[in-house]
């Protein structure tokens, strides 16, 4: 079993980029135009988080470590990523998300 959840977006005049997050995947949505998205995860409902960065970009964001999308243009099944969102950060503490492993004591501890 898996959990899903849509989001519906038409573009009515305008053509603008989307970008679907974490992946960066990129598409192009012409004027009068409907998509949609189907976040897709093994245990939860993922939920979207969207942004528009500028007047022609949209960003989409995936929001579960563990979910995966399709990319729907009307009827048709455009894409779908089989590569899941992975777990993040991998330590729990305060230290610095970037730092690397060998610089990370909780990483050290392990």
């Amino acid at each position: 079993m898996s959990f899903k959840n849509t989001l519906h977006i038409a573009a009515h005049d305008s053509p603008f980029r989307l970008v679907v997050e974490p992946w960066a995947d990129e598409f192009t949505i012409s004027g009068g135009e409907e998509f949609t998205l189907v976040a897709i995860h093994p245990t939860v409902v993922p939920t979207f988080t969207v942004t528009v960065c500028r007047a022609s970009d949209l960003m989409v964001y995936v929001n579960e470590s563990g979910a995966t999308y399709e990319f729907w243009r009307g009827e048709t099944r455009e894409f779908h990523i089989t590569v899941p969102i992975p777990d993040f950060p991998l330590n729990t503490g305060d230290s610095n998300f970037w730092e690397s492993p060998e610089d990370n004591e909780d990483w050290n501890n392990a």
